[in-house]
């Protein structure tokens, strides 16, 4: 146990601010096998904790918070995001994988904490902060995902700073800040990472939206703000750790900017590894997503002239707390039994459904296609989802029944068995993150509303009784020919395959807050 800050490692020369080019970005999606150094290794025995640790602080625990009226909803938002909320037991060791290595049997961890949003290799670096103008007594929290409790960073004027850079009069009197760890997911990926974390942001984005709007009425989105200024307002240094995304959980509050008494100590990070290392390519990346950007305009949706397979209407379903909770298909093979139409229609209803109305502004031109593979009354084959007609429209390769085995081949790690799925959801985008002067910051974003889309696909998976598995290292340009992408503006960012999953034979366990 180290108290950070620990030494810093790069593995090239410091690149300066805005060097990062399109292709460095582009080479994210295309290839993230080569995104890394060729001797790039990965020190399985220096990683990080799987949760951060701080060493002080008051701390405010939320369970027993039932008759709250500010803290039980928040409670219930930040456990059905962000808590350990299971324990996945692997007897071998767990199949630990890099880019571009093979997976190699005992090095991973034979117990995996987990939580209810999937993560890429479950290592959650999404950290989640409360700002507070009355609640706690004000100032800023740290939520601890292990203790399911709020430990104070002893910042009294964080409302006033965070409300001051976000150019808000007042806030909410409960505000989140959702920030990327970057060892989390730089310790196992390299600079894939900077892809990686943004996505898995964006995952837990579209669940805290989701609940806020379940639990208080329409949130706030602030994706467009001057991060160094976010960061500083809650004490985080923009190098290891950066805001992506600010939540307001109901309507603003007048005295927001009221100064406060002198908060308690603030408390101290404590580092598990030796070294932290960092790359030239990843620090140029982020430093020009920490630019300002202007948003990309929204493109015209394209003319779709295949033949159109009509879906039936979709159930308003809503997710229930144990849906949030389940994570079936977490190490599980699927076993080929066909889905319903009525499962697809509320599948692709849904997730297109948070993407008109809830992506981050800067993010513009995403859609869903998806790869029928065994689904009642749905031909197999491959098909843009269009979301006013709520309707199939064939494209690409058109009706094929090899779908699935097209996707198995394309995978970069054989450890899902996509043939046996009954259909697998893809995201597309533009992948051309210049157009309009988005820049790199406009690819943050994109890739925040791309983690949404993910978040969708698998809860409405659960609730329509299936399971969904997310996958992002697969070979986009196999699946790109495939739709009929290839050459044109957009390109395949993410894929989620969905059916019916037998056990696995790792076992998982619930557990509840210490």
């Amino acid at each position: 146990m180290r108290a950070a800050p620990v030494p810093v490692i790069t593995t090239a020369a410091p690149a300066p601010p805005g060097t990062a080019t399109y292709s460095q970005a582009d080479a994210l999606r295309t290839d993230p096998r080569s995104a890394n150094p060729a001797d790039w290794r990965v020190d399985w025995a220096d990683g990080p904790w799987p949760v951060t640790v701080l060493d002080g602080g008051v701390r405010r625990p939320l369970d027993g918070t039932a008759g709250d009226p500010d803290l039980a909803p928040l409670a219930r938002l930040l456990f059905h995001t962000f808590a350990v909320s299971r324990l996945r037991v692997d007897p071998r060791g767990g199949l630990a994988a890099a880019p571009g290595r093979a997976a190699t049997p005992g090095h991973g961890p034979r117990v995996v904490l987990r939580r209810p949003v999937p993560s890429g290799g479950s290592m959650y670096p999404t950290e989640a902060y409360v700002v507070c103008t009355r609640v706690l007594g004000g100032g800023a929290h740290h939520y601890d995902p292990y203790r399911h409790e709020l430990t104070d960073l002893g910042r009294p004027d964080a409302p006033a700073r965070l409300a001051a850079a976000l150019g808000a009069a007042d806030l909410p009197a409960v505000t989140l800040v959702l920030t990327n760890r970057f060892w989390k997911n730089f310790y196992k990926y390299g600079d894939f990472a900077f892809r990686l974390g943004a996505v898995d942001v964006g995952v837990a984005l579209g669940r805290v939206l989701r609940l806020a709007a379940e639990l208080w009425g329409p949130p706030l989105l602030w994706t467009a703000f001057a991060d160094d200024r976010v960061d500083a307002a809650l004490g985080v240094d923009g190098r290891d750790e950066g805001a992506y995304a600010v939540v307001g959980l109901a309507a603003p509050e007048a005295g927001t900017g009221t100064p406060r008494s002198p908060g308690a100590a603030p408390p101290v990070p404590l580092e598990r590894s030796r070294r932290i290392k960092r790359s030239a390519r990843f620090d140029a990346l982020h430093a020009a997503a920490r630019a300002p950007a202007a948003p990309p305009p929204a493109a015209p949706a394209p003319v779709l002239p295949g033949p159109v397979t009509p879906l039936p209407p979709p159930d308003a379903v809503r997710p229930s707390p144990a849906d949030m909770l389940r994570r079936s298909c977490a190490g599980a093979l699927f076993d080929g039994r066909p889905a319903p139409a009525p499962a697809l229609a509320i599948v692709l209803h849904h997730a297109a459904a948070v993407l008109d109305g809830r992506a981050p502004a800067g993010a513009a031109g995403l859609a869903l296609y998806v790869a029928v593979h065994r689904v009642t009354g749905v031909p197999a084959g491959w098909y843009r989802y269009r979301p006013a007609p709520r309707d199939l429209v064939g494209v690409g390769a058109g009706t094929a029944a090899d779908t699935g085995r097209v996707l198995q081949e394309g995978l970069f790690a054989a450890s899902l068995n996509i043939e046996l799925a009954a259909f697998t959801v893809h995201v597309s985008a533009p992948v051309d993150e210049r157009a309009a002067a988005a820049g790199v910051r406009g690819y943050r974003d994109q890739q925040l509303a791309v983690g949404m889309a993910v978040e969708a696909v698998t809860l409405l998976a659960e609730t329509a009784g299936l399971s969904g598995h997310p996958v992002l290292g697969f070979d986009v340009h196999r699946v790109d020919r495939a739709y009929g992408l290839t050459g044109g503006p957009d390109g395949i960012q993410a894929q989620v395959s969905v059916g019916s999953a037998r056990p696995g034979l790792n076992w998982e366990v619930s557990v509840l807050p210490r």
